[in-house]
């Protein structure tokens, strides 16, 4: 076969081809790779496989899980097929601009697709992510038997934004309503107290077993969210309440008051009176 020969400028010749040292991106070994070789990163084909495997592995960030974290707790799903070793993460919706800014948000690759249409004609779309090991920690934490919600599950910004994205609604008569229709009472629950605990709220849960913030505390809960991320949603911000209940300033004798309706602006039957005849005067 001959052997390399040293012509110089980092080169060598073996047979008719010239060669260069390189390593390998794989295993950092040192290897002859030939010049017309351009693409060439690893010293086997072997090492070429599991390097191509590294690059396509998902290491997921903080407001990767966050994010991940908001859509299982709506309509997100981690699932796999049955010739598959690794599961995935997948979430469908409706709303293509919503999927549009989870791929955004996320800092890894993942797959848009658009689906058959619903008895409703609406189209969903779909993100879907290649089967990685990373996402079968996360099977195992979120699915026993069926899909239920981690103990140790933190409701951060990111998560409850996205859960209300995904599976929220606002009612002017209620509150905010957050859908947990498939989870058993000891989610919910968990939900609620963390919910609590979080936005200082005080949450109660409706007949079909969804969550519901009420009026009270709906302007604590978009204080802690935010503003909606997208236009399409803006709709879901559309309250009637401006202002929180709690520590408001009577208008007449600017004393700090807890409110029980979002029209009540006096701290007192008395102050009401008070500031309607002074009024009643002018």
């Amino acid at each position: 076969m001959g052997e390399f020969i040293d012509k110089g400028n980092g080169f060598y010749k073996k047979g008719k081809y010239l060669y260069s040292k390189e390593t390998c991106q794989n295993c950092n070994e040192i290897f002859f790779k030939r010049k017309d070789k351009i693409k060439q990163k690893c010293c086997s084909i072997s090492c070429n496989t599991e390097y191509k495997h590294k690059l396509r592995e998902v290491t997921l960030t903080q407001n990767d899980l966050e994010i991940i974290n908001g859509s299982l707790l709506s309509d997100g799903s981690i699932t796999k097929g049955k010739k598959v070793k690794n599961y995935r993460f997948s979430h469908s919706s409706t709303n293509e601009e919503y999927i549009d800014y989870i791929k955004q948000e996320l800092s890894f690759n993942i797959t848009k697709s658009k689906l058959k249409k619903r008895k409703n004609n609406k189209i969903p779309y779909q993100l879907t992510t290649t089967h990685q090991k990373v996402f079968d920690d996360l099977r195992k934490k979120w699915y026993k038997n069926d899909k239920q919600v981690p103990k140790d599950l933190k409701l951060t910004k990111t998560t409850i934004l996205h859960w209300f994205l995904g599976d929220g609604s606002l009612c002017n008569k209620t509150g905010v309503i957050l859908c947990t229709d498939s989870f058993n009472n000891d989610s919910i629950d968990y939900l609620m107290k963390e919910l609590d605990k979080t936005i200082k709220c005080k949450t109660y849960k409706k007949k079909n077993n969804r969550i519901v913030i009420p009026n009270k505390y709906v302007y604590e809960f978009f204080e802690y969210i935010g503003q909606s991320p997208i236009y399409s949603f803006l709709y879901k911000w559309d309250t009637i309440v401006k202002e929180s209940y709690l520590n408001r300033k009577c208008l007449e004798c600017n004393k700090l008051f807890n409110a029980e309706q979002n029209n009540k602006l006096f701290c007192s039957e008395k102050c009401y009176k008070k500031n309607w005849y002074k009024n009643k005067n002018n």
